[in-house]
């Protein structure tokens, strides 16, 4: 059995990061406090929202705005708020646009 992909985009805002699953509305958003959180936050908003269990779907993290440049991965692994994502296109990973 495939399982369907959802598009989820993220953006920074202040020290959250804005989590969205256009497909679902405008209504569809979330929020996380770190990067790392982003996948997470994005699996239980789709799976509430469809009321399915968070294993029956892909989730496509795509990251809206461009970072400033000198952020390295490292950060990303360290957990901080405004860590850049990272440039690896995976089903659960997450893409630049």
């Amino acid at each position: 059995m495939q399982r369907k992909p959802y598009l989820v985009t993220v953006h920074p805002e202040g020290r959250w990061w804005h989590v969205r699953v256009p497909e679902l509305g405008p209504a569809a958003v979330s929020q996380a406090l770190k990067i790392r959180e982003t996948e997470h936050q994005a699996r239980d908003l789709i799976a509430t929202w469809l009321d399915v269990e968070p294993h029956r779907f892909h989730v496509i993290i795509k990251r809206r705005s461009a970072l400033h440049p000198m952020w390295s991965d490292s950060l990303l692994n360290e957990g901080s708020s405004s860590a850049p994502a990272a440039t690896t296109q995976t089903t659960t990973g997450i893409m630049e646009r």
